[in-house]
């Protein structure tokens, strides 16, 4: 990965307009992080890494979770009751609305959008703005599954597939937008990537898949991400900033809301699941 640093306001909105433009074979995805020491992991693995849980018993939970969500969800949520139980993608989309960790990882396809995660808690920290080549990294995976010109997913999706039903399969990422955006994810333009390799940093999986190896996490190698560091010192700006952009807590959240006793219960009992495995 390739490590830059910003160090004003007139930087970032130059480099900004480049990013939007994409790559050569497609658009770029971003991500903000307020501490530029976390790394490039979903909700669920960050979890389970920190439980130290074997693959075979993540995979379990993963399952365990999924099946709970649907017992509880499909019967009080309009959209869960038209999913089918193999709808896994769908599934796991709704339950990221929800707080539930899953293997998803949020993206945006606005380099303000990022930049708004990555100024505006931790302030104390350094915070990390990371862009993704996902054009290249769609265009690699179809490209080898002899099919450039069909769906940029499918074999990514086909290999997940598998994955999760632990049948023989090779390292894939999809990169994917919901079919059905909530106002949140329209807010913040969001994207996901989804990988096969349920407890492995996605910066590490993307890179090995176009690389063909796997390779050390430094900037000297290849990379399909670049890490921007925003000095803590900026952040405060850049707030100020952003809010004069109208990219505010109010615009990014506008469907903010309370959670309700039965959503909190729910967390919790996905939080005894986790700790019952330690």
């Amino acid at each position: 990965m390739r490590i830059h640093r910003i160090e004003d306001w007139e930087t970032f909105v130059a480099s900004a307009a480049r990013w939007t433009i994409g790559g050569l074979n497609g658009p770029n995805v971003f991500r903000g992080h307020a501490d530029e020491d976390w790394d490039l992991c979903p909700s669920l693995m960050r979890k389970l890494n920190e439980r130290c849980i074997s693959l075979d018993r993540a995979m379990t939970i993963e399952r365990r979770i999924l099946e709970r969500f649907q017992g509880c969800y499909q019967g009080r949520d309009d959209y869960c009751a038209q999913l089918k139980k193999t709808d896994l993608l769908s599934w796991w989309e709704t339950m990221q609305h929800y707080s539930v960790p899953t293997r998803l990882l949020d993206w945006t396809k606005s380099p303000y959008a990022a930049l708004y995660f990555t100024v505006s808690a931790s302030v104390d920290k350094n915070g990390a703005l990371f862009i993704m080549d996902a054009g290249h990294l769609q265009w690699i995976q179809a490209t080898r599954a002899r099919d450039p010109e069909g769906a940029p997913n499918l074999a990514a999706f086909q290999e997940l597939d598998k994955s999760v039903n632990g049948d023989p399969y090779e390292k894939s990422m999809g990169v994917i937008s919901s079919p059905i955006p909530n106002a949140r994810m329209l807010a913040q333009h969001s994207s996901f990537t989804i990988s096969t390799e349920l407890l492995e940093s996605h910066d590490v999986t993307g890179d090995e898949i176009v690389f063909g190896r796997c390779i050390n996490r430094d900037e000297t190698n290849p990379s399909l991400f670049d890490k921007f560091v925003v000095p803590k010192e900026l952040k405060g700006e850049f707030t100020e900033r952003l809010s004069r952009e109208k990219i505010t807590q109010e615009a990014i959240f506008p469907d903010s809301r309370v959670m309700d006793k039965e959503s909190q219960a729910f967390l919790a009992g996905i939080r005894d699941i986790l700790d019952e495995s330690r």
